[in-house]
């Protein structure tokens, strides 16, 4: 069970094992939420972090 307090944004990501030949065509599904639970936005790419 998951405990979320008041005002923590939570970050749910899922991972996969795949092979070279399925990596290549892969395009991943990211999806922004407001604190409503609603879609903002969608990115078929994972943004970079700075270190």
């Amino acid at each position: 069970m998951l405990a979320v307090a008041a005002g923590d944004l939570p970050i749910i990501a899922t991972y996969a094992m795949m092979n070279e030949i399925v990596l290549q065509n892969f395009e991943p599904d990211v999806v922004y939420l407001d604190v409503r639970n609603r879609i903002t936005h969608r990115r078929n790419e994972i943004p970079a972090q700075a270190a």
